[in-house]
């Protein structure tokens, strides 16, 4: 495995570690981390719209993105193994042990331009029948790990007519506070998508639903923009303090609600679980509207501003002048997490490249 990791590789590494030494809320993101950093803040990279999986030095396909340049091909399918990879009139590298993630950096690229793969089928009868698919990039959206809603309903006690009562429940699950980020900086005219925008039109649908109450699931929330935390958090409150940032110097500022409308004023119920990063746990700031109830299994934690790129982390999070990530939310409701959530819907990943999951999307 070691291996693995080139020079890149190992500098992400030392230059994390050291500043861990420093501060432990500080990294170094390499150009290939931050570049998947960027593509998970705005939900979209230009591929050809399949999950990669290495096994035995094999890069091999797990699945395919629904209307991606792979599955309207009808050449790929899952289990195909990718051994070679061509840019456009390029001769073909092969990628036969090569790091998943040098593979990706093949396979991706600008939309509109192609990219050959050589492969060996699933069904083939022996390892030696080799087949090229040439694709055209296309940009791919990542819908799963956008904001989502359903509606369910609930049994209460029987209605004195006798008549089985059901209340019905709304259900949004946000998997992460995303926002339009551009490496190179917001290109004009482009559509920027956000987590606020996202979840205020789901919101605005669940309320024509005349659902009785709005359950937030945050159990899977991996973290992401701070500056979209707030905003959501404003959806839900009139105005007022939504969090507090002490810098290096030991000044506090404090963070408002930048817009007075609301757009939700009913029952509010806030879902996290030890999985839930810091971002996330500022939902626990939403009952103060008096309508709302924070159900969390008590942990402590901490919470910082977004990274953007290789950087320092300028600023703690806090509230009322205590530290969160010492002290921890009150929830008013706790609750066992094998209850809230049985089989856990996300793997924590690690802080450390050494511990990062194999599968990368394409």
């Amino acid at each position: 495995m070691i291996n693995e990791y080139d020079n890149d590789d190992v500098l992400q590494i030392y230059l994390t570690a050291l500043c861990h030494v420093f501060d432990p809320h500080s990294d170094y993101m390499g150009k290939s981390e931050l570049e998947n950093f960027s593509i998970g803040m705005k939900l979209s990279l230009y591929g050809i719209g399949a999950l990669l999986q290495s096994e035995d030095g094999i890069c091999k396909i797990k699945s395919l993105t629904d209307g991606g340049p792979a599955q309207r091909s009808k050449q790929l399918k899952p289990e195909d193994k990718i051994i070679a990879v061509a840019q456009s009139n390029q001769p073909p590298v092969e990628v036969v042990d090569m790091k998943l993630s040098k593979v990706v950096e093949q396979i991706r690229g600008p939309k509109g331009t192609e990219v050959r793969l050589t492969i060996i089928p699933a069904d083939a009868p022996n390892p030696t029948v080799h087949r090229v698919v040439t694709l055209v990039r296309d940009e791919i959206k990542l819908e799963e790990s956008a904001a989502k809603a359903r509606i369910f309903e609930v049994p209460l006690d029987k209605h004195p007519s006798g008549e089985p009562a059901r209340i019905r429940l709304g259900l949004i699950d946000l998997p992460s506070f995303y926002s339009g980020f551009e490496l190179e900086g917001r290109r004009p005219g482009s559509e920027q998508r956000s987590t606020t925008t996202d979840v205020a039109k789901l919101l605005h649908k669940l309320v024509q639903e005349k659902v009785a109450g709005v359950i937030l699931d945050l159990r899977r929330n991996g973290g992401g923009s701070l500056e979209e935390a707030i905003n959501l958090t404003g959806l839900f409150i009139k105005e007022g303090p939504v969090v507090q940032v002490r810098d290096y110097d030991g000044r506090i500022f404090q963070d408002n609600d930048p817009d007075s409308s609301v757009g939700y004023d009913g029952p509010l119920i806030v879902l996290t679980s030890r999985f839930s990063a810091p971002r996330g746990r500022l939902a626990g700031l939403w009952p103060r509207a008096r309508r709302g109830r924070f159900v969390h299994p008590r942990q402590r934690h901490r919470a910082i501003p977004p990274p953007t790129g290789s950087h320092p982390a300028p600023e703690r999070y806090l509230r009322e002048q205590q530290p969160r990530r010492t002290q921890g939310h009150h929830p008013q409701i706790l609750s066992r997490q094998r209850r809230l959530d049985p089989t856990p819907r996300c793997d924590p990943q690690p802080r450390s490249p050494l511990g990062r999951q194999l599968h990368r999307r394409r």
